[in-house]
């Protein structure tokens, strides 16, 4: 269960296109404040982020993990006007090892998240309806990489304040029944991103790389048989309200640990 913990952490923190996005134009907006590298220490497991931008819009982040073994590669960013269409992660020798498609409804929130797993010819599906009380509901499928029909067991409700996943229901887990995140009225360090906003039901898990919209100061996991497990962040911050450094307390289960550095 202590694992499940750490992992749920890890993800929601490590914190993941004009036509298609080009390395050969990666200038950022000198305009606004976007992050440029981030460090994370989870657990004794330090991982490495750098980010390239073409104006403002998110086109490469590199990855160095160390989690035992080191893993290197990328991920390419791929654009439709202002909204992100696509995700390629490619380990270190270039290989492409898995694609993310992402599809919107007439209102430009995320309706539809299909990845595929290029290595072992997989892919899953996960399906977001709007209610009307401001929930989202969400349906998850698995199977090949060109059709992800068998509904899975395993479902999720997002509650949504402010534009930050404020809780989420899961039904059909055997381990967490709910999780519920607090956040400060800080500068997030993807805020000035084109498009991130509009993937925070995705990037809230392990399939994200920089954590959901806001920055967290507690996020508590609520278990079936055992009893609820919270983590406490404080954060430190730079003159334009940005975190610089955000740390697990002392009473927390962790480390966890996170730097961040922007351009000037």
């Amino acid at each position: 269960m202590k694992k499940a913990i750490q992992f749920l952490f890890v993800s929601l923190l490590i914190l993941t296109f004009a036509s298609c996005s080009s390395d050969d134009n990666n200038q950022p907006d000198s305009s606004v404040v976007l992050l440029k590298k981030m460090d994370s220490d989870v657990l004794g497991y330090h991982a490495t982020y750098n980010f390239d931008y073409n104006g403002r819009k998110l086109t490469r982040v590199n990855y160095e993990k160390h989690t035992p073994s080191m893993q290197t590669g990328y991920d390419k960013y791929y654009y439709t006007g202002d909204l992100i269409t696509e995700i390629r992660t490619f380990n270190g020798s270039n290989q492409s090892i898995f694609s993310t498609f992402f599809t919107y409804n007439a209102n430009n929130q995320l309706e539809q998240v299909v990845k595929l797993n290029l290595l072992n010819s997989t892919g899953t599906k996960t399906v977001f309806t709007y209610n009307a009380n401001g929930t989202v509901d969400t349906l998850n499928y698995t199977g090949s990489l060109q059709a992800q029909t068998v509904l899975s067991e395993v479902s999720e409700k997002f509650f949504i304040e402010n534009n930050n996943i404020v809780k989420i229901e899961f039904f059909g887990s055997t381990t967490q029944t709910a999780m519920d995140f607090e956040y400060d009225t800080a500068n997030n360090p993807m805020s000035n991103v084109v498009g991130m906003d509009k993937i925070k039901l995705h990037t809230y898990d392990s399939d994200g790389k920089f954590g959901v919209t806001g920055n967290l100061k507690n996020v508590i996991t609520h278990f079936a048989t055992v009893e609820s497990s919270q983590v406490d962040f404080e954060l430190v911050y730079n003159d334009k309200n940005y975190p610089v450094s955000s740390y697990s307390t002392e009473t927390s289960p962790g480390p966890y640990h996170f730097n961040f550095e922007y351009y000037k």
